[in-house]
This record gives C-alpha cells, structure tokens and sequence, in this order.
C-alpha cells in the first residue's frame, strides 16, 4: 500500500496558518492569581498556540513518514519485486542491491527524523497539560477562581476536563519507542527492521529474500505508524480545538455579560423553580435552593424560575 496521501493540506487547514503566533505569557494560565475573565480568555488563546505548535509539529511527522515509507517501497522495487507498493511477490527483475541499500539508508533517516518530531509533540502536549491545569485548579469550586457562577464554571470545568482527556489520549498514541506501544514504537520496530535490511544489504553475500522480508516487515511497522498518526490527528486533535473553541466562548461571553456569567444556583435561591420534561411534563416543584438533580433520570429538562427564569438541565448520572 504506496502511501500517497498526506495530511499536510488537511492539517493546514485546520490550523489556518502554519506561521506561529506569539505565544501568550504562559504565566497567565498557571498564576492563581489570575482569576479575570479576560485571564481566562488570555490563556485559551496560550492554549491554542501551543495546539498550533503541536500540529505544525506532526504536520513535520507526516511528511518525514511519507518519505520514509515512499523510500521503503523504492528499496523494495530495486530488489525486482512484483509489487513494491506492498514490498512483497515474487521477483521479476533482477535485484539491485546499491540501490536497494540507498533506499533503506535513507528511510532510517527519514524515520529518525519522524521520530524526533513526535518527541517534539509530545513535550508540547506536556506543557499544554501544564497550562491546562492551572485552568482546572480555576474552575475547581475550591479557593481563588473564575468569577463565573456554579452553572457557568462546571460547564467551563467538564469543557477543560475532556480537553485534558483529549491531550492524554494523544500521548497514549504516540506511544513509547522503549516499551514499543504507539507511533513510537511501530517507528522504532521500522528502523530496527531497516537497520538489519541495510547490514543485509550491504553484505558481500546479500539475500535478497532476506532483505525482501525485512524490508516487508519495516513497511507494516511504518504504515501502521502513519495510519495510527492520522487517526490521531483527524479525530483527537480536531476535538481538542472544538473543545478549545467552547471554552474560549465562555470567557467570551463573560466578558461581555459578566453580571450574567457571575449568577450561582445561590443567586437564585429564593426562586420557586418547575421542572418540566421536553415533552412539557411537569416532574418537580421545590424551592430553587432544593433542587435535587440527583433524584432526575437521566435526560433534558426545562427548568422555569418563579423570577420568569427559564434554562435547560441536562442530568447525566
């Protein structure tokens, strides 16, 4: 399987520009000090800088693989193999192994390269979980935080939480070359296959079925490492940014209400609220104080404030 199709063009368009903006002072997610609406919007902003440098990055890492894999299969074809978009049949021409040695040469080199970038991604992945925790230690309930009300700051906290699953679902797929889990390590057992292809190779008494079965075996490793690379990137980091887009709404939207933003349960309290069902059953009345969502099936409801309030409640156990 020649791998033709890269994400370059997909990725780009998802970051918009590929020329960095000027990251915002980190310091602005991480100080608990920081507690201002427009603090909240600064470091979103940080936040999807920093997701710009980490798909900038694996758009380095696609590009590397497609070489890598491209030059895997050009060994494959030195060789005379009949189908060397799969490095596998039977042999049609008559092998040339300089050629072939070349190839294999240059596609460890190409995946070193792929493999240095992922690194390169994952210490950014790390350090948007650092700037990302400082948001959730900010909309945690506990100390100094955001100034939204209780309705407002869970939303904007499950928001940050699922991003933050996100990012550690990423780092799972990237894997670890030295436990050989992930990208990194079908990259890893790529180049160690390679490697030995090119002492094959490069023997003054090369086989070239030998080599063929390496080369065979490295070409699985790196497909199934750019294939697991682009179900990272299609799904994983385009759920990061959705995510990253929400929350920055938040603050968004608390900057320009931020009397709105700031209204608790515990403003409300002395209201009479009636819960209603989405067909307009009415479920409960109680004081607003003593609505138990924990007594409420799962589902959406419409909850209706004696003050002429009137909100959806989502319950999810």
């Amino acid at each position: 399987m020649r791998v033709t199709k890269s994400l370059f063009f997909i990725l780009a368009a998802l970051v918009g520009i590929l020329a960095l903006a000027a990251p915002v002072n980190a310091q602005v997610c991480e100080d608990p000090d920081k507690v201002k609406f427009k603090d909240g919007a600064a470091c979103v902003k940080d936040l999807t800088v920093k997701w710009n440098e980490m798909v900038t990055t694996l758009i380095i890492v696609d590009n590397h693989l497609n070489v890598g894999v491209a030059n895997i299969e050009a060994a494959c074809d030195e060789l005379g193999v009949e189908d060397s978009d799969f490095c596998d049949g039977s042999f049609v021409t008559d092998p040339d192994f300089n050629n072939a040695y070349q190839y294999a040469a240059d596609a460890i080199e190409d995946l070193d390269l792929a493999s240095l970038s992922l690194g390169n991604a994952a210490d950014t992945v790390a350090d948007f979980q650092v700037e990302l925790a400082g948001v959730m230690d900010k909309l945690d309930g506990a100390g100094t935080d955001y100034g939204f009300g209780d309705r407002n700051r869970n939303s904007a906290a499950r928001t940050a939480q699922l991003i933050d699953a996100l990012a550690n679902k990423a780092l799972a797929a990237f894997g670890d070359a030295t436990a050989g889990t992930g990208i990194a390590g079908w990259l890893a057992a790529a180049m160690t296959d390679l490697e030995d292809a090119v002492n094959e190779l490069g023997s003054s008494g090369a086989d070239e079925e030998t080599a063929l079965s390496l080369l065979n075996s490295a070409h699985g490793a790196a497909v199934s490492a750019y294939t697991s690379k682009d179900r990272t990137l299609r799904k994983t980091f385009s759920q990061i940014k959705y995510n990253l887009n929400k929350l920055a709404k938040f603050f968004k939207v608390a900057m320009a209400n931020p009397r709105r933003a700031s209204e608790s349960f515990a403003t409300l309290s002395s209201d009479q609220v009636k819960v209603y069902t989405m067909s307009g059953q009415l479920v409960s009345v109680s004081p607003a104080a003593a609505l138990d969502r924990n007594s409420l099936a799962n589902g959406v409801y419409v909850v209706v404030y004696s003050s002429g309030r009137v909100e959806k409640l989502v319950v999810l156990h």
